[in-house]
């Protein structure tokens, strides 16, 4: 069945709400760690990029379990949440981390910032299929 999209510029509808999304999270991280306050703009950048490269990776690793019953899709879903957990560890410790903020602090950030991602997941992708203009025929 092919497929693809009829508008290329569509395509940056995902990094972009990602970006918005991982910035306005930002506000939350300088409310908590009020001594370590960054610019949103840089946390949610970085975030977005590691997150891409993340998840490609992930695809990458996870593409071969699609022709295992086709559990390609489960792979990848359940293997975002360490992957996630990673990505908001580095974000936090890179951006907020040195000397100030102890793990025992991170647990919840993190968590909320996976969960943060998975429903930034929503908007994110129908931005990509409703601007980018997908089709299957």
């Amino acid at each position: 069945m092919p497929g693809g999209f009829t508008e290329s510029l569509g395509l940056l509808a995902f990094p972009a709400i990602k970006l918005a999304g991982y910035s306005a999270f930002a506000l939350y991280l300088n409310s908590i760690f009020p001594n370590a306050t960054r610019n949103i703009l840089y946390v949610g950048l970085s975030r977005m990029l590691l997150g891409l490269c993340f998840g490609t990776a992930l695809a990458f690793l996870s593409f071969p379990f699609i022709f295992v019953g086709g559990l390609g899709f489960f792979v990848y879903i359940f293997g975002l949440i360490p992957v996630r957990l990673l990505e908001w560890y580095i974000i936090i410790k890179g951006f907020y981390g040195p000397g100030t903020v102890e793990n025992n602090e991170l647990r919840k950030p993190m968590w909320l910032g996976v969960l943060a991602s998975f429903l930034l997941d929503i908007p994110a992708l129908v931005g990509v299929f409703t601007a980018g203009g997908f089709w299957i025929c």
